[in-house]
């Protein structure tokens, strides 16, 4: 199994510096927009220079793109290891569920999330179109340390997860064998994105894990007539 330490001390400090800037943009997205965010800020907390934070992002959103394909990353190498029994509908929920606890404190985030997918389409579409590794191996070697095959395995979205699942809830006659599963991957992640937005809107997110499910019961309920 590669390990961090097996690679070359150039790509070990890159990634370790790479990491760093993310990690130094993800705190301070806890409590405010990325607009808000000075390319300074992020310096000063990662212990670099601004030179040294456009060499590994050209732009204060890629952050927001590192960090979609991080996840998924994780989560595409987490479900591989499931046994069939928990895919399908319940790991959507599974998914979503943790998503739904994450963002109660993290609704900063995830409008920025939601003004990368309004502003820049293509940029989304390609995240979920694109197999080009984004994530290099020393970043994942980093930061999944121990996951066996983590070097390797391909990148994914919450869009090609639920995708995934969805098809293997069909397969599992958890949902009708004629689902139309455009249909169904559009409502799902619907869900996602809008529930978050609309639910903020009145009150705080507190409710949000528990939101989504019910909107999860609604689909699945009226995908099943």
């Amino acid at each position: 199994m590669k390990e961090f330490k097996d690679l070359p001390l150039r790509e070990r400090k890159a990634s370790k510096t790479r990491l760093a800037i993310f990690d130094a943009g993800r705190k301070l997205l806890k409590n405010k927009n990325l607009v808000d965010i000075k390319i300074e800020e992020i310096c000063d907390l990662a212990e670099i220079s601004r030179s040294t934070f456009f060499t590994y992002f050209s732009r204060k959103i890629d952050l927001i793109i590192y960090d979609i394909r991080l996840w998924g990353l994780q989560k595409g190498w987490e479900m591989a290891r499931l046994p069939k029994a928990e895919l399908g509908l319940v790991h959507i929920e599974r998914l979503y569920k943790e998503l739904g606890e994450n963002l109660k404190s993290d609704l900063w985030y995830w409008r920025d999330v939601m003004y990368l997918r309004a502003f820049e389409p293509r940029t989304i579409h390609q995240l979920n179109t694109d197999k080009t590794p984004r994530i290099p191996v020393g970043d994942r070697l980093l930061r999944f340390p121990g996951k066996e095959g983590i070097d390797t395995f391909p990148e994914g979205t919450a869009f090609s997860l639920v995708k995934e699942n969805l098809a293997i809830a069909v397969e599992k006659g958890e949902l009708p064998s004629d689902t139309d599963l455009h249909t169904a991957l559009m409502a799902v992640n619907g869900i996602l994105y809008g529930t978050p937005v609309i639910l903020s809107g009145y009150t705080n997110l507190d409710t949000l894990p528990w939101e989504l499910q019910k909107q999860l019961d609604l689909i699945w309920a009226g995908l099943r007539k």
